[in-house]
């Protein structure tokens, strides 16, 4: 009882608590402040009012923004990695450039799909959103990452059963199939071909899931 005592008393992963407090309060300080917490979560689900937090933003923001959704995606990388059993710094260094090289790729994409398609101001509006998905799933994650690094996960853990990861799991299954879902009907609204929609839905959405999951299997 001592030795665990000990052990919990010393996490493992307990440099990344300063890091991981930085970053939540460049989340909040860069928080829309015209917008309420309540608001945040309806433009998730309502493409109504995702179009007037849009609205809200504006060029001068832009750095303000791309802070704030790195922020997100250094927070997502790091549940990530305090999610595997591989708990060396060197893997939580390569699931950071993962993360951060898919995002860069999908803007790359993005644009040139835009300047292709001849749809710049769709698939501007596309990626804002998908900014606010990876702003919302980093604010969630939040709890979690701390329970992580205070009590790392085991083996015992990602074994089938309702657990703590179970309802994350769902709760992150839910956000991802309702971004899919408002962005496969917004571009059936605005005539976009289905051929193109699924093909940019399978490619920038559901593929890159798919192979984070495979590689996480890997890892555990």
């Amino acid at each position: 009882m001592q030795l665990d005592l000990i052990s919990r008393a010393t996490p493992l992963n307990n440099w990344l608590i300063l890091p991981v407090l930085i970053l939540i309060i460049l989340l909040i300080f860069f928080k829309n402040q015209k917008r309420g917490w309540l608001f945040l979560v309806k433009s998730y689900f309502s493409y109504y009012y995702f179009r007037q937090l849009e609205k809200d933003e504006n060029f001068n923001q832009e750095p303000q923004n791309t802070i704030k959704f790195i922020s997100s995606i250094l927070l997502i990388s790091t549940t990530y990695y305090l999610c595997s059993l591989n708990q060396e710094k060197s893997y939580f260094f390569q699931v950071l450039t993962g993360f951060i090289s898919f995002n860069v790729l999908y803007y790359i994409i993005s644009v040139l799909s835009g300047f292709f398609f001849n749809k710049r101001e769709l698939f501007n509006e596309y990626w804002f959103f998908y900014r606010h998905f990876i702003n919302s799933i980093a604010i969630i994650l939040t709890p979690f990452i701390f329970y992580l690094i205070f009590y790392p996960i085991n083996s015992n853990d990602l074994q089938v059963g309702f657990n703590l990861f179970s309802a994350l799991l769902i709760v992150l299954i839910t956000l991802f199939s309702s971004r899919v879902s408002n962005v496969f009907k917004k571009g059936l609204q605005l005539e976009v071909s289905l051929f193109h929609l699924i093909l940019y839905l399978c490619t920038l959405e559901i593929l890159p899931l798919l192979g984070f999951i495979w590689v996480f299997n890997l890892e555990t």
